[in-house]
């Protein structure tokens, strides 16, 4: 929690000052709300009890301790990109819903409300008009139909919220849909102002709408429902704070609604994957190397065991990228480098395996284009949306975690190694010098002294630069005669006017004209990010002639 000071929201819940929590973020002042002691941050080390409106409140952000009001900040969550696909209930070669006679009821057995007219045609009670209003209301993803005859509200309805039941009336037909929106899709939000979902990604039907909306975290409760000639809207599922569904077969982009589609990938002419907001891309590895082409395609989520015996270490680190909590009980298998945690003789999405003191789960996720032809591995992000709650805090986390992987690079140690050699001696380190200072780096030890025993130690690095037997001017034997450290063109000439103790005669500012096409440097003007030398250049240095082969080796020749 980070205490926002005296002024806050008129949402923040107020805590009781008899609560757990209350005595926590007060700083132990006994119950006396007028004398907290507010920290700037508050961590709590437990779980605390609820106590009153804390037990019945949903998601909370802000709390009211006293005079003060706290920020809940939540700590950073790894989610997939693709999130987990609901339950598949469909039942294939299902028989068509029958009619039953009477008007549609909720549970109570009152008759239902939230129907939209489709049509007031009014030809009897046919087969063919029974036929005809089935597949209207089917067609614009109702979750129940109801037809009406001989009366003044006569027409075909569609129903869009659940049907309990029927209540017995001579003029009126009742279907029930009873598919529970539950097909085995994952979804995503696309940015506002963004007209429905690309071929093949929209949801068909309302309950659909609802299961999705429920699986990206929202409610459903008091749905805006369109009539088939709301063109001026979105089309199909979409989100403003509350469910929408449009009926109608097309419809207008607004700045206020998100579309809600299933999930699908949407590829550039370069094979990258563009974000739903359009302006973030990245790379997968799709596996056999083979992608599909560009353009939108729908795409599923599965879920399952990546391994069905103990993986040996360098299967675990190439496949496994879940972390689980440490295990309860002991390892099912304790053999080896890797430890197995789950039922005695069976490996499964259970089981959990140990590897040098870390824990993972026997998972992975794999996103497949709905043809199965494709897939890729379901990429671990912080940051899913812009647009979602707490976007900023987990877009720092995101810049965090690739600093990290960049830090801990297998070709960091040797890369620093060679830019603090090269600053410090010389230009051409060779390779042995090379090594022995990222060694100090990974290890923070050296010649026999632990500085701190850890990775990253600048002073180990340091000290294996300057201790280093080429620091003292000593070639490595076989090693190139091109000793010593060549300054770049801009600070050569910085050096030269320091030593010649320059002076500007006004005492002003020393201000250089550009010099790029000079010597071929200045400031800011650097061709790449990479600054104006190749990471991996060579001095470019004559081959040294081969010595001359003695006579013994070569093949003898027969005598004639």
């Amino acid at each position: 929690y980070e205490f926002r000071g005296p002024h806050g929201p008129s949402s923040a819940l107020g805590l009781n000052s008899t609560s757990a929590l209350f005595g926590a973020l007060c700083g132990g002042a006994g119950g006396a709300a007028q004398q907290c002691g507010f920290a700037a941050v508050v961590e709590l080390p437990t779980k605390l009890a609820c106590a009153d409106a804390e037990c019945r409140a949903g998601s909370v952000k802000y709390v009211k301790v006293g005079r003060g009001y706290y920020e809940f900040v939540p700590p950073p969550c790894v989610h997939l990109f693709y999130r987990r696909a609901t339950k598949n209930e469909t039942v294939e070669g299902a028989a068509p819903p029958l009619p039953k006679q009477g008007y549609c009821t909720n549970a109570e057995g009152s008759y239902l409300r939230g129907s939209v007219k489709l049509y007031s045609i009014d030809e009897g009670n046919t087969p063919q008009r029974r036929e005809t209003c089935l597949a209207a209301c089917r067609k614009v993803g109702a979750s129940g139909c109801m037809m009406i005859w001989s009366r003044w509200n006569k027409g075909c309805y569609a129903h869009t919220a659940k049907v309990a039941g029927n209540k017995t009336d001579s003029r009126h037909l009742c279907w029930d849909f009873t598919e529970s929106g539950k097909v085995g899709h994952s979804y995503m939000m696309l940015p506002r102002n963004t007209n429905g979902c690309p071929a093949g990604a929209e949801v068909k039907t309302i309950n659909e709408c609802r299961e999705a909306l429920s699986s990206l975290g929202y409610g459903t409760s008091n749905p805006w429902i369109g009539r088939p000639d709301r063109t001026d809207v979105p089309v199909g599922c979409s989100w403003n704070g509350r469910l929408h569904w449009n009926m109608a077969p097309a419809g207008k982009a607004l700045s206020w609604i998100a579309p809600v589609c299933r999930a699908h990938v949407s590829l550039d002419d370069e094979g990258q994957i563009a974000m739903p907001d359009g302006a973030t891309k990245f790379r997968a590895r799709w596996q056999s190397n083979m992608m599909p082409a560009v353009g939108a395609h729908p795409v599923v989520v599965r879920t399952a065991a990546a391994f069905d015996k103990v993986p040996t270490k360098s299967e675990l680190k190439a496949r496994l990228r879940f972390a689980a909590p440490p295990p309860a009980g002991q390892c099912s298998v304790c053999e080896g480098e890797v430890k197995a945690y789950g039922p005695a003789g069976a490996v499964d999405a259970e089981t959990v395996f140990e590897l040098d003191g870390k824990y993972f789960s026997n998972v992975e996720s794999i996103v497949a284009t709905s043809d199965g032809k494709h897939s890729f591995r379901n990429p671990p992000v912080f940051l899913r949306s812009t647009s979602a709650r707490g976007a900023r805090r987990a877009a720092v986390a995101e810049v965090e975690s690739l600093l990290d992987h960049l830090f801990h690079h297998t070709n960091t140690p040797v890369f620093i190694g060679k830019r603090l050699i090269q600053r410090f001696v010389t230009s051409n380190p060779s390779p042995q010098y090379i090594q022995a200072v990222g060694e100090a780096f990974r290890t923070g030890a050296h010649g026999g002294v632990t500085f701190s025993g850890k990775y990253g130690d600048l002073g180990a690095s340091v000290a294996a630069v300057l201790l280093h037997p080429e620091a003292r001017g000593q070639v490595p034997s076989g090693g190139r005669a091109a000793h010593g450290s060549l300054r770049e063109p801009m600070l050569k000439m910085i050096h030269l006017m320091r030593s010649m103790e320059y002076r500007d005669r006004d005492r002003g500012l020393v201000v250089f004209r550009e010099l790029q096409e000079v010597i071929g440097q200045f400031p800011y003007q650097s061709p790449t990010v990479f600054n104006f030398y190749q990471a991996d250049y060579e001095l470019p240095m004559p081959a040294e002639p081969e010595p001359e082969p003695e006579p013994e080796t070569s093949k003898p020749e027969p005598e004639p």
